[in-house]
Protein backbone atom coordinates (compact mmCIF):
# COMPACT_ATOMS: atom_id res chain seq x y z
CA UNK A 1 0.00 0.00 0.00
CA UNK A 2 1.13 3.58 -0.54
CA UNK A 3 2.94 5.28 2.31
CA UNK A 4 1.34 8.52 3.55
CA UNK A 5 3.47 11.63 2.93
CA UNK A 6 3.63 12.41 6.66
CA UNK A 7 5.17 8.98 7.26
CA UNK A 8 7.80 9.66 4.60
CA UNK A 9 8.66 12.97 6.26
CA UNK A 10 9.05 11.25 9.63
CA UNK A 11 11.11 8.48 7.97
CA UNK A 12 13.47 11.14 6.57
CA UNK A 13 13.77 12.90 9.93
CA UNK A 14 14.66 9.60 11.57
CA UNK A 15 17.33 9.06 8.90
CA UNK A 16 19.08 12.19 10.15
CA UNK A 17 18.81 10.93 13.72
CA UNK A 18 20.29 7.59 12.68
CA UNK A 19 23.20 9.36 10.97
CA UNK A 20 23.88 11.40 14.10
CA UNK A 21 23.79 8.28 16.28
CA UNK A 22 26.21 6.60 13.88
CA UNK A 23 28.59 9.56 14.24
CA UNK A 24 28.39 9.28 18.03
CA UNK A 25 29.19 5.57 17.80
CA UNK A 26 32.21 6.33 15.62
CA UNK A 27 33.42 8.94 18.11
CA UNK A 28 32.96 6.53 21.03
CA UNK A 29 34.86 3.80 19.20
CA UNK A 30 37.63 6.26 18.33
CA UNK A 31 37.91 7.32 21.98
CA UNK A 32 36.79 10.86 21.18
CA UNK A 33 33.46 10.80 23.06
CA UNK A 34 32.92 9.67 26.62
CA UNK A 35 29.50 11.06 27.54
CA UNK A 36 27.56 8.20 25.95
CA UNK A 37 27.28 4.65 27.17
CA UNK A 38 28.89 2.43 24.51
CA UNK A 39 25.92 0.03 24.61
CA UNK A 40 23.26 2.74 24.30
CA UNK A 41 23.92 3.62 20.66
CA UNK A 42 23.23 0.15 19.18
CA UNK A 43 19.99 0.02 21.19
CA UNK A 44 19.07 3.46 19.89
CA UNK A 45 19.86 2.40 16.32
CA UNK A 46 17.63 -0.68 16.71
CA UNK A 47 14.76 1.51 17.95
CA UNK A 48 15.23 3.98 15.09
CA UNK A 49 15.29 1.12 12.57
CA UNK A 50 12.09 -0.37 13.99
CA UNK A 51 10.34 3.02 13.96
CA UNK A 52 11.41 3.73 10.39
CA UNK A 53 10.18 0.33 9.22
CA UNK A 54 6.87 0.82 11.04
CA UNK A 55 6.39 4.14 9.23
CA UNK A 56 6.66 2.21 5.96
CA UNK A 57 4.27 -0.49 7.18
CA UNK A 58 6.99 -3.13 7.55
CA UNK A 59 7.52 -5.20 10.68
CA UNK A 60 11.06 -5.34 12.07
CA UNK A 61 12.64 -8.77 12.51
CA UNK A 62 13.22 -9.82 16.08
CA UNK A 63 16.38 -11.73 15.11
Amino acid sequence: PPVPPINLQAWQALARLAANANQYQWAINAGKAHAWDRDAIPQLMDAIRAARLALLGVEADDD
